[in-house]
């Protein structure tokens, strides 16, 4: 279980470095699960990439601005994945609240999200491998409460960018799995 990226969304080349990575992982039948809500801009990081990516990829995404995968669903979506999809790597894409990973790092790790654990929510665990997008780095003495109450406070325009940094890395990592077969996805500049 280990931190496989841990890039600046704003870097330059944090695209390509989390593709690279990525592209170790990802096939045509791997599952995206982007937890969230859109209720909560500080939480809206994995609907915005999960309605992103629907439109741009033919890999199955569960979890969009329209249809999200958040609290009060995700146990249950999460065993209606395991029971349809046995057998297929599933990344999980969720909002982060950083203890020790400063805000605006995206990490690709092994292992599965925790959804709502920086809120103090006991959730199931959801995905093989996790893309966690840092929106806000925790301050001593902070509660649940108030990390709730920051996480509406977050701008919109970071979660924006944060999240065509996270789907462009996807495309491309899946261009680099493709790439042999011929069949290309469009990458956006």
């Amino acid at each position: 279980m280990s931190i496989l990226v841990n890039t600046k969304y704003n870097k330059l080349g944090s695209i390509n470095e989390l593709a690279s990575e990525l592209a170790k992982i990802v096939d045509e039948n791997t599952i995206f699960v982007c937890v969230g809500t859109d209720r909560i801009i500080g939480d809206s990081l994995g609907p915005i990439v999960g309605s992103l990516l629907q439109d741009r990829i033919p890999n199955k995404v569960y979890g969009t601005v329209e249809y999200p995968v958040h609290a009060l669903n995700v146990n249950e979506i999460g065993k209606t994945i395991k029971e349809e999809h046995e057998g297929t790597t599933i990344i999980a894409i969720d909002a982060c609240v950083g203890v020790t990973i400063p805000k605006g790092n995206i990490r690709l790790r092994d292992t599965p999200v925790k959804p709502g654990k920086g809120a103090c929510k006991e959730l199931d665990e959801i995905g093989d491998y996790s893309i966690a997008g840092i929106v806000y780095e925790k301050l001593p003495g902070d509660t649940a409460k108030i990390i709730n109450d920051q996480l509406g406070y977050v701008r919109l325009d970071f979660i924006s960018k944060m999240a065509k940094v996270i789907v462009e890395s996807i495309v491309l990592a899946l261009n680099m799995q493709e790439e042999l077969r011929g069949e290309l996805y469009e990458v956006e500049e």
